[in-house]
């Protein structure tokens, strides 16, 4: 047969990412800190723009050296945050309850008794963590009860339900330009017949889900009802500069009606509030939404469920009322504490605040101004002695000089500020100059560049 001649060009194409570098190295940095802080197995994180799909940044800990793979274990080399899936535990709350909502098969103020902690249903006894008599659906979700969410998902229709959980894309790939992708291990729609195992997977049991999918699921409950697709290739241009392909919003189905969706976005509110399972997700200047998730692990082969293992895990966004930032951390075996509100919510909440500030999201409260200030001996050599005076509501301009990129991102997380980077190595030169008074959105830009060789003058005596 005939073969059509294949042209090889050794100059190959331009591909332009969605990730930013500079929100990956504080999802990097973060996540490794979790893992490390509870001598975790690993652990995964995403960011991504909840209206758009676009990935900010995609995290794996343990990581390995991508210039030398072959010294790393085969587990450090896959994305774990689509090439793995887990049971989502409390996370997947969020899906049934806003299926309820969508349904009219309850209203956020209906109430649920949860029968002190103990409920025999199926010829099973559900627990919940907690004691608790009477609960709003709202407080189901805000406490996390199993039994309060076994008795919502009583009132949907199975069928339905079903339709919900793959409509939010569970079960299926998303279609990420990414190889090694597994779709999870959504029940059939026969297995939703038992009534036992519609209300397992209602409080994240029975159902296998993939970091990415878990975060693509919650932006479609957020953002105003619409399944995103996820992305990473903004842009691909030829060796003359021409563009080939340009990736755009693609919205795939609309899975909520806007005004269920401004439901959730208010009820996940309340998860972090004073009392609900989430507080650690708190962000000072902003108002915040997420929930919390601990699933026990599957022991392999046995198909048991460990009594040691556990999957800790964080969803949270910001601004609450116009999400612009969603974030997912996931951590694998943790020891010790395994509360997902303890392990993995402080951890969003480093990656949430850093990266709000440096892509310049405007606080929504006037705390901004008290938000996290860098600390530790390494954070504090480097910034000017008025780096933390105050004139008039504003703060003062650090002396950047002389740090990476990552340090100058930590460093500038503790302002509202937008923030923009130019360049490699380290910083060379910033605007404002170092001392400047600094208000709420103000412009900063850092410019880096390689660090000049040292050179050695010859004179008398030299070789």
């Amino acid at each position: 047969p005939a073969t059509t001649p294949v042209e090889v060009n050794s100059k190959g194409h331009s591909v332009t990412l969605t990730i930013d570098r500079n929100i990956q190295h504080v999802a990097e940095s973060e996540l490794q800190a979790a893992v490390e802080k509870y001598n975790a197995r690993g652990g995964m994180a995403v960011v991504l723009s909840p209206g758009t799909g676009e990935i900010l940044a995609m995290a794996t800990a343990p990581s390995f050296n991508p210039n030398a793979p072959s010294g790393a274990p085969a587990e450090a080399r896959k994305n774990r945050s689509l090439t793995d899936s887990f049971e989502p535990g409390s996370t997947f709350k969020v899906f049934t309850l806003a299926s309820a909502i969508e349904m009219g098969a309850v209203n956020s103020t209906d109430r649920f008794f949860c029968e002190n902690g103990s409920y025999h249903y199926a010829g099973k006894v559900i627990h919940d963590t907690h004691r608790h008599g009477w609960l709003t659906a709202s407080e189901v979700v805000k406490f996390s009860s199993n039994i309060g969410i076994t008795k919502i998902n009583e009132r949907m229709n199975g069928d339905r339900f079903y339709d919900m959980i793959r409509a939010f894309g569970f079960g299926s790939r998303t279609g990420i330009e990414l190889q090694g992708e597994v779709p999870g291990i959504a029940p059939s729609r026969r297995a939703f017949e038992s009534r036992l195992r519609r209300a397992t997977v209602a409080f994240g049991q029975g159902i296998s889900v993939t970091p990415l999918q878990l975060a693509a699921g919650m932006a479609a409950v957020i953002n105003g009802g619409k399944s995103m697709k996820p992305y990473l290739v903004r842009e691909i241009r030829d060796p003359e500069g021409k563009t080939v392909f340009r990736g755009e919003p693609r919205e795939l189905r609309r899975v909520l009606s806007p005004k269920t969706s401004s439901q959730m976005r208010e009820i996940l509110g309340k998860v972090v509030q004073e009392d609900g399972t989430g507080t650690q997700a708190r962000i000072k200047g902003f108002l915040v939404g997420g929930k919390t998730g601990t699933a026990q692990k599957v022991e392999p082969g046995s198909g048991r469920y460990s009594t040691t293992k556990r999957t800790a895990s964080f969803i949270g966004f910001l601004p609450l009322n116009d999400p612009k930032l969603l974030i997912l951390v996931v951590i694998d075996e943790p020891r010790g504490v395994v509360y997902g509100g303890v392990v993995a919510a402080p951890a969003f909440n480093q990656i949430a605040v850093k990266t709000a500030y440096y892509l310049g999201i405007q606080p929504t409260e006037t705390a901004a101004l008290a938000a996290v200030r860098p600390s530790g001996p390494s954070a504090s050599s480097r910034v000017t002695p008025v780096s933390t005076a105050r004139t008039a509501g504003a703060m003062v301009m650090p002396d950047l000089s002389g740090l990476s990129m990552g340090r100058v991102v930590d460093i500038m997380g503790g302002y509202s500020v937008k923030l923009s980077l130019n360049g490699s190595g380290i910083a060379r030169e910033q605007t404002p100059a170092p001392g400047a008074v600094l208000v709420p959105g103000a412009e900063c830009s850092v410019k880096f560049a390689a660090e000049p060789p040292v050179r050695i003058a010859a004179g008398k005596g030299a070789r």
